[in-house]
């Protein structure tokens, strides 16, 4: 691994933190002001008359794409009703089935995650004034 490369790992590391729900431990990866930019561009959710509908959405796409890594998920955390307490491993299609069964936590996490948006957004601006 060269100088950029380990530079590279560092920058998105810094970004990554965890939420915890139960026995489950996530791993999320913030996104930048430019992905989630890029995500409502996607998404056509920028200038969206429909206001009340656009951040539930938006921070839903931002999870699907935000969840990186987790422990403790079994497949009952991703299918209601189920008993079965078999280990899942991380998979970007099993972090979309894990936030449609787990509402509540997804909202929280939605919300953590535009924060540390936000938290970094002006830690850049901060950075950039000095």
């Amino acid at each position: 691994m060269d100088a950029l490369d380990r530079i590279k790992a560092d920058a998105l590391a810094a970004r990554e933190f965890t939420q915890t729900a139960g026995e489950c431990v996530l791993t999320l990866r913030a996104p930048t002001r430019r992905e989630v930019r890029e995500c409502a561009h996607q998404r056509r959710l920028l200038g969206n008359d429909a206001d009340a509908l656009v951040l539930p959405l938006l921070k839903h796409y931002l999870l699907e794409r935000a969840i990186v890594g987790w422990q403790g998920v079994r497949v009952r955390d991703l299918v209601p009703g189920s008993a079965d307490a078999a280990p899942v491993p991380w998979s970007a299609d099993a972090a979309s089935l894990y936030l449609d069964a787990n509402p509540e936590h997804a909202d929280e996490m939605g919300t953590e995650l535009l924060a540390r948006v936000r938290v970094r957004g002006d830690q850049i601006e901060d950075d950039a004034k000095n």
